[in-house]
């Protein structure tokens, strides 16, 4: 006569039994394991795809113009300031030794805290928290044509200076 299985041992073999059945065998050349660099390439694919190009390959902040040559030196470009709101700033690399830009350079930037019509631009110069002494601008379309217009200015002021330390005298 058969031995009855009480309900504590069918519940623990049915499950078993069942797995078994739905067992398919395969080989490794069928399905092979990914090795370490495929599985690091695919998880890098799938992180680029859910990200688009410029926050994959950031600067601090978008860039418009730089200026690598002496006299005037400096970086034009938009990025958050300490408290969070997107500015137009204008960052300056100086000589060693040398604290503040020609007077030159100054005026430039005193001259473009108004417009022509006599309202602020709203240029100021700070030391930002997080990219230090930089001369700063709201990123609006009034501040926007402001730094056109100053980067256009330094640059003009660049040349004027290149071509009196060329010319003897």
């Amino acid at each position: 006569m058969a031995k009855k299985r009480t309900a504590d041992e069918a519940h623990q073999t049915e499950p078993a039994e069942q797995h078994t059945e739905a067992r398919t065998e395969t080989t490794p050349a069928e399905n092979p394991a990914p090795t370490i660099i495929e599985s690091i390439a695919a998880a890098t694919a799938e992180r680029t795809d859910e990200r688009s190009h410029a926050e994959t390959h950031k600067k601090p902040g978008r860039g418009w113009t730089e200026r690598y040559v002496e006299p005037v030196r400096y970086r034009m470009f938009t990025a958050k300031d300490g408290t969070g709101k997107e500015q137009i700033m204008f960052k300056f690399n100086l000589p060693a030794g040398q604290t503040k830009p020609d007077d030159a350079v100054v005026q430039v930037m005193r001259d473009h805290k108004k417009t022509e019509e006599g309202y602020s631009t709203g240029l100021r110069f700070e030391q930002d928290a997080v990219q230090g002494p930089v001369w700063k601008l709201p990123s609006t379309p009034a501040g926007r044509s402001a730094a056109m217009a100053i980067d256009e200015a330094l640059n003009e002021v660049a040349h004027k200076m290149e071509a009196a330390a060329r010319t003897p005298g």
